[in-house]
């Protein structure tokens, strides 16, 4: 238990004088944590639960990560706040909570209405029989449960209704709704790490050998894992803070951890039933294979550089960089007659291991060959040619070198263009056409040829146990499968003399070799991908190995029909083509990994040794040896002498990380147990993560929690982009633009940065040339280190920008730029607390409306069109747009404009009750808009302001809804508000063109329209306080005493504004101009727009109205401008 009483005294004291981030952010989540506010309480059916990808225990989280969490987090709060209640805006109404007791009854809605009184029920009130306002009896019944239902009560003339235990009346009987507070709906946001098998394992071996000089087979299995779980231990704990500090509403007394006990149990139970219903098949099958693990690796995992020409590159156990971006051919013999195939290869350590050179059959030059074979120089045997209609016909060396030589005069009459050297390679298709000049005399230097045509071989070797498609011709043609490259990354037994030598150094002896045998055809650049390991930067062999499969045909299909049925929805929309893409293209999923730290395949191989008959042998999937002795007693049909000589034992390999992330989002509800969380909570109602791993873990998602679940494991997939830095450069230590959530949060300086990188290559996360490059980065993108920014400014930066990009970037100073933001915000809550000290606050009401002032009622305005903006973006995770509605109504017109019209107010005591609730009413508000962005302070702030209904803490007050707010929208007065700002920003523009600060400089502002001048008198004071101008005239006619020491402007096409200087300035300056271009563009656009084909029979007929008067007031505004240049 947390002591909420400590808390709240630490907050009965005055602000700081500005806000630090470390004095507001280091309590209140102990607090929230204790108080359960994170915990769904099971009052009610509706339901909003989540998970967070778990992350990996290979480190600490970085700003990826806390991009996530900032996403999620929004969400859990807005719909603990917004989706999670619904109230009424009620006016001049009264709100009271009764005892939970559905009421359906309904009450006479014409007698009421009359009444236009309230009616109150007292906790634990007996509900009364008649209307205790017009004593009439109940009639009908009427159950609102959703916004339709009370549309449809507001249709009926407006009744009071009681539902779900709250009473609420409106003077009006509008019934509008401010979503889920009735129904109670419970939000679960489940926390959870992951293993990261091969991540988590590579870092722990350069560890250990870092450390000890030890490798993981030194140790043994068992001591490994144990060094294994003790990093695992340290780095959870280190997430786990981190989590907290980023304010993540996150339940953890529902914590997860991929390889605790009850995950264990959910794997074993997924691949036994994926086993039994045929989806699971051991097969020897071409794999990822990283030399470096020995191990395979996920198609993730593996990240395809290209390489446009020859290029050396560093590759891990080799002292000399190896060459690539190179092609070599080489020729093979016939082994009956004359003659040879050249073929071409990027590998040429491969060859050894062809069993065959292919040819398409229709291909009239190898036609007469059929049944031909080749002798391979190596290997001293026979390989056949085949024909196979793989086999591009076009493809090959197409080696033609096209010489353009010199005539022997000078001037000729040419019809053609020339080129000097031509290289011509591939599939050797290109058409050379010689075009015609436009001169009839040129001088040239060249010969030209005609339309020469020129083909490649069409000849290709094939590979079957290191190539995918090679491996498909083989098995069409019956063709062996011979390996010849080790899991260790060397020459197989089979090589000969090249047996045991490393991969990469055999390429320079067969080529040495090939010369020797002068079937060596020549190297030249060639523009090649080439695999690498991201986690061992290794080269990735393919590799013919036994592993386990996951049949995945039909369940992509199934996963693919979830999206186009609209039972599963992608956002942004766009992703929906690469999943079909995908899905419709995947293939069969390898899930075995030869590593020692993950889930151990739950596959048991189980022989029986018989010597009167042939062995009995079979794979079975059991939850353990016991379960699967039992089993293949049972379907071997062995009896008890036979089955004491069964041997069990359990499949060394682990299972691919991706396999248990695939069913977190119901093996972290209890799955395959069907407890209460698993009940309450699946399927989730939204799953949020990063576009680049859609196929890797939520297509998997799909797939397996709908085979296994029978239902699909979240309604909606929302996609996030990937966070670059501010030059729009992906995040990678060797550049050194990786930043940590602490370093924003708390500040950094660049010693300190620097000092982490070197203490990376200490704890072997960083090599010392990645060290290198990332320090220097770090000193060009952070000279003066990282300032304190705080959790709120860093969230509020994340989620400012359109996440649903495919690129992010995140710049520091926005964030603190957001931090000066906080500020302001702190700042503004000081001065309310102080004019509470003045008056006693009368809260707003939409009766009021009448008495209160413009600027009053403009405020609540704008507020209510900020409401309805934040939670319009928040509906269509749109944070972008929610934010910049938050930010503008409280940097703005909040504290720019209607705080500081306050300022008088407050010096009548008439007014200063009104002015001073106003005040308190819109920053509460933007406090519990701004709340799911920015947790801390403005729980900070809220605990401090004196509220009408106020609830225990932030996190569970209600979110502000646009049904509420819509009440106090008035169109007009914001339109005359606007003419004032815009006369402001105008004088505050001629004053910055004179560059003066003088406040008795004279302001005349001239204006025809009556309104427009009653408007502007009206708020001078306003004005004049804004502008800091003291001398303003309002006036029908231009002054007459206009000199060259006289700045004009327009506002609007009826209104102009003039400054007398004291010293003569250029009136017609550039930013004169600027409005000018501006102006005229804007009313080109709009021409252009109002006169296109069917312009007046497509648009509505108050849009061509408005369209039309926009364009007037432009054209009018421009001839004003003139006038005031003349």
């Amino acid at each position: 238990y947390y002591s909420r009483v400590v808390i709240f005294t630490d907050t009965s004291g005055a602000l700081l004088p500005a806000y630090i981030p470390r004095e507001v952010e280091h309590y209140w989540y102990d607090w929230w944590e204790g108080e359960g506010y994170f915990s769904p309480q099971f009052t009610s059916e509706k339901r909003f639960s989540l998970v967070l990808p778990p992350p990996n225990v290979t480190g600490t989280l970085h700003l990826g990560h806390a991009l996530t969490c900032t996403i999620q987090d929004v969400l859990a709060r807005w719909y603990v706040y917004y989706q999670q209640y619904k109230t009424w805006p009620l006016g001049d109404s009264y709100l009271l909570d009764v005892e939970c007791y559905v009421f359906k009854r309904v009450m006479c809605a014409e007698e009421f209405y009359v009444c236009k009184r309230v009616l109150c029920v007292e906790k634990s009130a007996v509900y009364p029989e008649k209307c205790v306002v017009c004593a009439k009896e109940w009639v009908s019944v009427l159950c609102i449960q959703d916004r339709e239902c009370a549309e449809k009560c507001v249709m009926c003339a407006g009744v009071c209704v009681v539902y779900s235990g709250t009473l609420f009346t409106s003077h009006h009987g509008l019934c509008s709704v401010r979503r889920h507070r009735m129904r109670g709906e419970q939000v679960l946001w489940v926390p959870g790490t992951d293993h990261a098998g091969i991540s988590t394992q590579v870092i722990v071996e350069k560890k250990l050998f870092k450390e000890r000089g030890l490798t993981r087979h030194d140790l043994g299995r068992d001591k490994f894992l144990q060094e294994v779980w003790k990093w695992r231990e340290d780095k959870s704990r280190a997430i786990k803070e981190q989590l907290r500090r980023l304010g993540s509403s996150l339940d953890w007394s529902r914590e997860t951890f991929t390889m605790d006990a009850k995950q264990c149990d959910a794997v074993k139970e997924a691949f036994m039933r994926l086993f039994e219903a045929g989806l699971v098949y051991r097969a020897n099958s071409l794999v990822n294979w990283s030399c470096v693990l020995q191990s395979a690796i996920s198609d993730i995992e593996v990240e395809h550089r290209h390489f446009s020409g020859s290029t050396l590159c560093k590759v891990p156990g080799y002292d000399d960089p190896v060459e690539f971006g190179v092609i070599s051919d080489f020729a093979y013999k016939f082994c009956d007659r004359d003659g040879e195939i050249v073929v071409s290869t990027t590998r040429i350590e491969t060859m050894l291991g062809d069993v065959a050179v292919a040819v398409n059959p229709s291909d009239t030059r190898y036609k007469h060959l059929q049944g031909v074979h080749l002798w391979h120089p190596f290997q001293h045997r026979k390989i056949p040619l085949i024909f196979d209609e793989a086999v591009d016909i076009n493809f090959g060396t197409g080696i033609v070198e096209l010489d353009l030589r010199p005539r022997c005069y000078s001037t000729m009459r040419s019809g053609h263009t020339t080129a000097g050297k031509l290289l011509l390679f591939g599939t050797g298709i290109v058409e050379l056409t010689l075009q015609p000049r436009c001169d009839s005399t040129v001088h040239s230097g060249h010969t030209t040829a005609g339309k020469p045509l020129l083909f490649g071989t069409g000849a290709v070797k094939i590979t079957p146990a290191h190539d995918m498609i090679d491996l498909e011709v083989s098995k069409r043609h019956g063709l062996d499968s011979i390996s010849v490259i080790t899991e260790e990354g060397r020459m197989e037994s089979n090589c000969g003399v090249y047996s045991g030598m490393k991969r990469f150094e055999v390429r320079s002896k067969l080529l040495e070799d090939l010369h020797t045998l002068k079937l060596f055809r020549g190297k030249r650049d060639h523009s090649v991908q080439v695999p690498f390991c991201t986690r061992s930067e290794d080269v990735v062999e393919l590799l013919l190995k036994p592993q386990w499969f996951i049949r995945c045909k039909q369940m992509a299909e199934e996963a693919a029909a979830a999206v186009q049925d609209g039972q599963l929805q992608l956002e942004p929309a766009y992703t929906e083509k690469i999943w079909y893409n995908w899905l419709y293209n995947s293939r069969d999923w390898c899930v075995s990994r030869q590593l020692w730290w993950g889930h151990r395949i739950p596959m048991y191989h189980c022989q029986v040794e018989d010597e009167s008959t042939r062995p009995h042998e079979l794979w079975i999937a059991a939850l353990n040896e016991d379960h699967a002795r039992k089993k293949a007693t049972l379907q071997l049909h062995l009896d008890d002498t036979q089955a004491h000589k069964l041997i069990v034992v359990q499949d060394e390999d682990v299972l691919d990380t991706w396999f248990s992330s695939a069913l977190f989002p119901f093996s972290a509800l209890g799955w395959p147990d069907q407890d209460q969380d698993y009940r309450q909570f699946y399927p989730l109602s939204v799953l949020e993560t990063g576009h680049d791993i859609l196929f890797f873990w939520v297509a998997r998602m799909v797939m397996l929690g709908t085979r296994l679940t029978h239902q699909i494991p979240f309604q909606k997939v929302l996609l996030h982009g990937v966070l670059c830095d501010a030059h729009g450069r992906k995040m990678s230590k060797s550049l050194g633009n990786v930043i940590s959530p602490e370093n924003v949060i708390t500040g950094i300086s660049l010693e300190e940065l620097q000092h982490q990188s070197h203490m990376s290559v200490e704890a072997g996360l960083l090599s010392q040339e990645e060290c290198d490059k990332a320090v220097s980065g770090q000193a060009k993108l952070f000279p003066k280190g990282i300032p304190e920014c705080g959790t709120d400014a860093l969230r509020f930066t994340l989620a400012s920008h359109n996440i649903k990009h495919h690129q992010i970037s995140f710049d520091v100073s926005e964030c603190h730029t957001n931090r000066l933001l906080c500020n302001k915000l702190w700042q503004a809550t000081k001065y309310t607390l102080m004019c509470l000290d003045k008056a006693t606050p009368e809260w707003p009401t939409i009766n009021d409306k009448h008495k209160m002032s413009i600027e009053q009622r403009w405020v609540l305005s704008r507020l209510g069109t900020a409401v309805a903006e934040v939670n319009t973006a928040l509906e269509k995770a749109d944070f972008h747009s929610a934010t910049q509605a938050i930010r503008t109504f409280l940097h703005y017109e909040l504290c720019d404009i209607y705080l500081e019209s306050t300022k008088l107010a407050m010096k009548d005591s008439g007014t200063a009750p009104l002015t001073c609730g106003t005040l308190v009413r819109c920053l509460e508000t933007t406090l519990l808009c701004l709340s799911p962005f920015m947790p801390y302070i403005t729980e900070e702030l809220y605990q401090r302001l004196p509220l009408q209904n106020k609830t225990d803490s932030i996190t569970v007050a209600s979110y502000p809804c646009t049904h509420e707010w819509s009440v106090w929208r008035d169109e007009e007065v914001e339109s005359e508000v606007q003419l004032v700002l815009n006369v402001v920003s105008a004088i505050r523009s001629l004053r910055s063109k004179c560059q003066t600060t003088d406040t008795t400089l004279t302001v005349h502002v001239v204006s025809k329209s009556t309104n427009d001048r009653q408007v502007l008198a009206h708020l001078l004071a306003v004005m004049r306080r804004l502008s800091k101008c003291h001398d303003i005239i309002i006036c029908t006619e231009e002054p007459a005493d206009i000199t060259l020491s006289t700045l004009a402007d327009t506002v609007g096409p009826s209104c102009s504004v003039y400054l007398t200087t004291q010293v003569g300035v250029l009136r017609h300056d550039k930013k004169w101009s600027k409005k000018e271009r501006r102006l005229l563009k804007e009313l080109d656009k709009l021409v252009k727009r109002t006169s296109s084909v069917g312009y007046k029979d497509k648009t509505p007929s108050h849009v061509q109205k408005c369209q039309a008067d926009k364009m007037k007031a432009i054209q009018l505004e421009l001839e004003k401008m003139q006038e005031l240049h003349e």
